[in-house]
């Protein structure tokens, strides 16, 4: 039977490192965010990032949450879209004793929905020590801008010019300066309704855009928006870890693992494939890091003086008690 491994933490937390290790195990097939290669073809099964837009941005986030849960709604509605490339790839790989692997910064909404389709799916959380994953994340432009409206979707998204028109075309207008009006009066709205959000969704992936926000019953929903980058980002990765935390809980925990990127070495590798049934062959050479820094298709911030001492306290007060818990130290 072949495995089917999800790798799923923050972003910045090394999981193209760990898609390097798997593309070197035999009879494998491994993606990092949705893109590989295998037997000396390409592989793009295109990002997911719409079912995060859908569920931070849209009006009636709640309802939107309770569906992502309960697989059902709207909200199945973008899972079963986004995953459709996948399903088919999965299949043709099973039906030829191929493993597969991914490792995907956005399948912490997916991992019920995941299990739901494969019960005999493995995962892994990929966890970073929270000051160097913060560190990595704070000059990526995408990560919680200053300004972000959804006219940024038009003007600084890298996506073509062939999809662009075609998120005009979704909504019904016909000249590029209607669609940035269209856009700006969106904009205006502290949420998008269902049916803006879904069509967003439909169309093309942001990376501005797919980043959780607070939910109201989030005990700092009420201080967000007077947060600067540095304590959203920290809020960004104690929320997600301990959302996949919570995911990864619903299903049996011999279907699971932690892994901590500090914590890689050859045994922990041979640990991790013995873990999710592969062969325990892969590059030594393999293990070091690797930094996907592409300034074709983000804006960069360089503004960065260390972790001050008032950076280190923004981040304990908001993510200490998840450092805790995966056992890292806080900086005093």
């Amino acid at each position: 039977m072949s495995t089917k491994l999800f790798i799923i933490g923050t972003g910045r937390c090394g999981t193209h490192t760990l898609t390097m290790i798997l593309e070197t195990v035999p009879n494998t097939c491994s993606l990092h965010e949705g893109r590989g290669n295998y037997l000396g073809k390409e592989i793009d099964v295109e990002d997911i990032k719409g079912l995060n837009l859908y569920l931070y941005y849209c009006s009636d986030r709640e309802t939107a949450l309770n569906e992502s849960y309960k697989l059902s709604g709207k909200t199945l509605e973008i899972i079963e879209n986004n995953f459709t490339s996948r399903h088919n790839l999965i299949k043709s790989l099973s039906e030829n004793n191929v493993h597969f692997c991914e490792a995907n910064r956005q399948l912490y909404n997916y991992i019920n929905y995941i299990y739901d389709k494969y019960p005999d799916a493995k995962f892994i959380h990929l966890i970073r020590n929270g000051y160097d994953c913060v560190r990595s994340w704070f000059p990526r432009g995408g990560a919680y801008p200053e300004s972000l409206s959804l006219y940024d979707l038009y003007d600084r998204s890298d996506i073509s010019f062939k999809k662009r028109l075609k998120l005009f075309k979704s909504f019904s207008l016909k000249s590029k300066e209607q669609n940035k009006s269209s856009i700006e009066n969106l904009s205006n709205k502290k949420y998008l309704d269902e049916e803006d959000t879904r069509r967003l969704c439909s169309q093309n992936s942001y990376y501005q855009y797919d980043k959780p926000l607070p939910y109201a019953n989030d005990k700092w929903a009420n201080q967000w928006e007077g947060f600067d980058r540095i304590q959203k980002i920290s809020w960004f990765w104690q929320y997600t870890n301990s959302l996949i935390t919570e995911r990864l809980k619903q299903i049996p925990s011999s279907q699971s693992m932690v892994l901590r990127l500090e914590d890689i070495s050859p045994e922990k590798i041979r640990e991790v494939l013995r873990f999710a049934e592969l062969p325990e062959l892969f590059s030594i050479e393999a293990i070091k890091a690797h930094d996907r820094r592409d300034s074709s298709s983000f804006e960069w911030i360089d503004e960065w003086d260390g972790w001050t001492k008032e950076k280190v306290n923004k981040f304990n007060g908001i993510a200490g008690n998840c450092m805790d818990q995966f056992g890292y130290k806080l900086r005093l």
